[in-house]
């Protein structure tokens, strides 16, 4: 079971990679960005569609210890205002060994500031890219693993 969060094109990306090998579950808060994602899905005749979730990942009721990826990209955590809370909820969401991708920017969560919440979080990393090819845009990407038996 994968879980994208901030309904995207990334989405689409990850269900045609999945080629009917998993499912996907995607949240956004937004009900206009969820019904058109929807909509576009079953337009398109989508081979692998999410299940949309319409809620706030925060308080939505997801089950624990039951997803095997987690993405988050982009500008979705600093959206929330609690990016302590929302990395917390994916720790608990996520089975033991699972991986979590995540991409932010630094002008947005300084990189430094999750390492340091990564052993208290029960998180490994696992891999950082970084790319600042410009210098008004900066951005990580990480692989991150949940810890075994947690």
């Amino acid at each position: 079971m994968r879980l994208t969060l901030a309904l995207e094109y990334w989405d689409d990306y990850i269900g045609y990679l999945l080629n009917g090998a998993g499912c996907l579950t995607s949240i956004d808060i937004n009900k206009d960005i969820c019904d058109i994602f929807k909509y576009r899905q079953t337009k398109e005749g989508h081979p692998n569609a999410s299940a949309v979730i319409c809620e706030d990942f925060l308080t939505c009721e997801l089950p624990q210890d039951h997803y095997d990826l987690v993405t988050m990209i982009g500008s979705a955590l600093q959206e929330t205002g609690a990016y302590r809370k929302g990395l917390q909820k994916i720790s608990e969401v996520l089975k033991p060994n699972a991986q979590f991708m995540y991409m932010d920017s630094d002008r947005y969560h300084k990189k430094e500031n999750l390492f340091e919440l990564l052993p208290e979080l029960k998180f490994e990393l696992i891999h950082i890219g970084e790319y600042n090819r410009f210098s008004n845009v900066s951005f990580y990407c990480m692989k991150i693993k949940k810890e075994e038996g947690v």
